[in-house]
């Protein structure tokens, strides 16, 4: 990313695939660090994708907090193109 290489690269993939991701967060962080250093993906990721609510339904009414469901909607279309999964971008631009 900024041309140095990353320290201690080894121990953090280790520590990467140890850890055991429960959200959209994690799941993003750790998938994106993975990328970072040249790796394949988390086994559970496509899974956890196919659970989530963007996937499975349409995002409407969104009223409060709409930051937050900004950043839901990034990181889950991110992770989708990440795991070369198709994103449907007309859905969700409506």
């Amino acid at each position: 990313m900024l041309g140095v290489p990353f320290p201690n690269v080894k121990q953090t993939i280790k520590w990467l695939r140890e850890f055991v991701p429960d959200s959209l967060y994690s799941h993003y962080h750790v998938n994106k660090a993975l990328q970072l250093c040249g790796q394949e993906l988390n086994k559970r990721l496509k899974a956890f994708l196919n659970s989530t609510r963007l996937v499975r339904e349409n995002y409407t009414d969104v009223y409060v907090e709409v930051a937050s469901e900004f950043e839901t909607v990034f990181m889950t279309t991110e992770l989708m193109k990440m795991a070369g999964a198709a994103v449907d971008n007309q859905r969700i631009e409506k």
